[in-house]
């Protein structure tokens, strides 16, 4: 039901223990489509009571092993190694997302007219993120996709020049959407009205 590929990355990157428990999660989740650690503990195979199988999903899911660096990208990276080639341009999206009380700021990777999601960070406060922030969730994809010529989208939330003078100086080409008073100014500044 997995890729070859997740088989080999999470073996590696898990005790024999953990990677067949994942294996057993995400089959689990699979089948019945819901991600309460209640109802993922009442699916489980696994020949223990109700609780201990809770516990031991709760443990396994807060257990330090289970890194955004260590998984997830580094499982995102090595498949786009397989499946892009070096010339091509890779084309990253920056967003802020608001899903009930939890401020999300992701960078994703445009495939095929989908947003693959590469790394995120939870924002600990409400509103648009700041360029800290930003610097945060972009240079660890930096680091790893150095290989690839990148491109970085965003609306006009990032619509910052110390962010573009940032991404300058990572030599990371942008297209940054204006606000609309920008566009304003620069067409009179241009004399383009």
């Amino acid at each position: 039901m997995l890729p070859e590929l997740y088989h080999a990355h999470l073996s590696e990157k898990f005790t024999r223990g953990n990677y067949l428990l994942t294996i057993l999660l995400i089959q689990v989740v699979q089948s019945i489509k819901e991600v309460t650690l209640e109802s993922i503990a009442t699916k489980l195979a696994m020949p223990i009571k109700f609780e201990s199988r809770r516990k031991k999903v709760q443990r396994f899911l807060s257990n330090d092993e289970w890194d955004l660096d260590n998984v997830w990208l580094s499982l995102v990276i090595a498949w786009i190694k397989g499946n892009v080639k070096q010339n091509n341009i890779i084309y990253l999206a920056i967003d802020r997302t608001k899903w009930q009380s939890n401020n999300i700021l992701m960078v994703s990777m445009i495939w095929r007219k989908r947003a693959i999601p590469i790394y995120w960070q939870m924002l600990d406060k409400q509103g648009n993120s700041t360029l800290e922030n930003q610097q945060l969730v972009l240079t660890p994809v930096f680091a790893a996709l150095s290989d690839y010529s990148l491109l970085v989208l965003g609306d006009r939330e990032f619509c910052s020049v110390t962010l573009a003078n940032w991404l300058r100086e990572q030599k990371i080409d942008f297209c940054l959407r204006l606000k609309r008073m920008f566009v304003s100014r620069l067409k009179r500044n241009c004399g383009l009205n």
